[in-house]
């Protein structure tokens, strides 16, 4: 069976087999991580740090700011969980803020209720591929004395966007799923030259990660690769399925990046060369039209959905679609449907997730992790096989259309409706 996998790799067999050549190589970490600073910050070189992950820059800058416990750090309420957890891992609490669903944007009158003595820092995410105009919560933290992180590990386009000049800090990742991926590593820009110095002065004792282990995880990535064949990926489903596995689960589980419970143990590494290699070469040679491909794609597909589907983030400026989710009443269903039809759609709970502290829960996005689904919209769709993933999306909603209506004519017609009694 043909199944078209939920989200494919941005990474061909040319960069991979280039990464395991950079492997041979003999070059110290501080010298490839200056190389791909200077390509990936151009003017702001000096501002850019690599680091080993989106999370460990963000660990690095939780420690920068000497957190303490009982400090508060407001944050768009839909991430990664382990954002959330490294701010407890400092004793600190991280403090939900609701978003719109056609931007993704943080309420901005509620994140700024929020604001209490105790608050230190401002975490605002950009989702899905789309961004917003963050000047008003930059502005904010500036007058409150708060520290602004734009979390962009979702926004990279392949153009000359590096966040907005006035954040403190701006993250970028290069993970195994994102654009122009390098299977890892992450890039901050910090403009607060103190704080820079110091995520700098801890990272520098960290561990560097050997040539050795990143040539396993591209080896790794060879296969997987293989695996995103639609026949091949197909073939694998079926077989989980006879198996009875969970193939969502077993998914999840291969392109999970860190493991175990220590999660600052796992987080606190410097790159390997070869990786930094990797990465500065993605980001010389050109991506623009992959990312086209792929904005095309999804912008077809959301102008076509069914009413009864909510694009999330929609609206949100110059939307790259790095991720298609999708608000349904009927998510399990419609997962179901387009897995029988040959796409494999997920509800992606390992992806992001509410953040919650307690009583203090964002209910708008609380209300869209009950109801989203991932759809596997991107450039490598051909024209006919988006055309056949649109017009499943209409045979669902017009299947679950004459339910209701079959279900509200049922309720309807009833003996003691019509006049009449049993027997």
């Amino acid at each position: 069976m043909k199944l078209i996998p939920r989200k494919r790799l941005d990474i061909g067999v040319a960069d991979l087999l280039a990464g395991l050549a950079l492997c041979g190589e003999a070059r110290d970490g501080a010298s490839a991580a200056a190389a791909a600073e200077a390509v990936f910050g151009g003017a702001s070189r000096e501002a850019c740090m690599a680091c080993f992950s989106v999370r460990s820059a963000f660990d690095l800058a939780l420690q920068a700011m000497e957190l303490k416990p009982g400090d508060e750090v407001l944050m768009s309420a839909f991430n990664i969980p382990h954002m959330a957890e490294l701010v407890r891992l400092r004793g600190a609490l991280p403090v939900p803020v609701d978003l719109d669903p056609e931007t993704m944007a943080p309420r901005w009158a509620q994140l700024q209720a929020a604001i209490t003595p105790r608050t230190r820092a401002i975490v605002v995410a950009h989702l899905f591929g789309a961004r917003f105009d963050v000047s008003r919560g930059v502005a904010l933290a500036s007058e409150r004395g708060l520290f602004f992180v734009e979390d962009a590990a979702q926004a990279f386009a392949h153009d000359d966007w590096r966040g907005h000049p006035d954040a403190d800090i701006s993250l970028f990742s290069f993970g195994a799923l994102k654009t122009a991926t390098a299977l890892g590593s992450g890039v901050a820009i910090v403009r607060e030259p103190e704080l820079l110095a110091r995520m700098r002065r801890l990272n520098a004792d960290y561990p560097q990660r050997t040539n050795l282990s990143f040539a396993r995880k591209l080896l790794k990535y060879l296969v997987l690769r293989v695996l995103a064949v639609p026949r091949v990926y197909g073939a694998a489903a079926a077989m989980s399925t006879t198996l009875r596995m969970d193939f969502d689960a077993t998914i999840n589980a291969v392109t999970r990046s860190f493991r175990g419970s220590d999660l600052r143990a796992s987080l606190r590494w410097r790159p390997a060369p070869a990786q930094l290699g990797l990465m500065r070469r993605r980001l010389e040679r050109p991506g623009g039209s992959r990312v086209l491909a792929r904005t095309l794609a999804g912008a077809r597909v959301g102008r076509a959905l069914p009413a009864s589907l909510t694009l999330l983030g929609g609206e949100g400026d110059k939307h790259a679609h790095w991720l298609f989710p999708v608000l349904c009443e009927q998510p399990e269903q419609l997962i179901s449907h387009l897995r029988r039809a040959g796409f494999d759609a997920t509800r992606g709970g390992t992806i992001l997730s509410p953040i919650r502290n307690g009583e203090r829960v964002a209910s708008q996005v609380e209300d869209i992790f009950k109801r989203i689904v991932y759809l596997p919209v991107d450039g490598h769709l051909s024209q006919g096989e988006l055309t056949d993933l649109m017009a499943q999306l209409d045979a669902f909603a017009f299947s679950v259309e004459a339910d209701t209506l079959g279900t509200q004519a049922l309720l309807a017609w009833s003996p003691a409706r019509n006049g009449s009694a049993a027997g």
